[in-house]
């Protein structure tokens, strides 16, 4: 009968740990809840993981941004690197984009990558007179989205 209420005891104070940890959970989330905007806003800025509909949706707004900036694009190429950095599941996907425009055009472009829903990175940009009595450059411009 001793050994019967030890068990009883022992099966108690686990069960009281188990409420406890499930009370702490429950409170854990009622506060993660309060910040569920802002979660969103980082779950859209860095996805969880390269699906392959995400390229299509990256050239899209990459496509959208060219051409609401005035720039004309002429090519775009994508390739991802998974785990870029040591430790890190961290997902580069690096965009890379020809385009003709004005010095003007490629500034707001520069403005419209940093306000994107989507983290994108400016890697490099390089350009090409269009010609002297011109003010038309070609940029190659290489961007760099991540996901986790």
């Amino acid at each position: 009968l001793k050994l019967l209420d030890q068990q009883i005891e022992s099966k108690d104070q686990q069960r009281i740990t188990k409420e406890r940890y499930f009370s702490e959970l429950r409170k854990l989330k009622q506060d993660l809840d309060v910040y569920n905007g802002e979660l969103e806003k980082i779950s859209i800025a860095l996805p969880d993981a390269v699906q392959p509909s995400s390229i299509p949706f990256l050239h899209d707004l990459v496509q959208t941004i060219t051409s609401s900036s005035g720039l004309i694009l002429q090519s775009i190429s994508s390739s991802a690197t998974e785990g870029s950095m040591p430790n890190s599941s961290l997902t580069i996907i690096r965009i890379g984009i020809e385009a003709t425009g004005s010095y003007e055009a490629v500034k707001t472009f520069i403005a419209q990558t940093r306000t994107s829903t989507r983290l994108l990175d400016i890697e490099s940009i390089s350009f090409t007179s269009g010609g002297t009595a011109s003010n038309q450059y070609s940029f190659a411009i290489t961007l760099n989205a991540y996901s986790y």
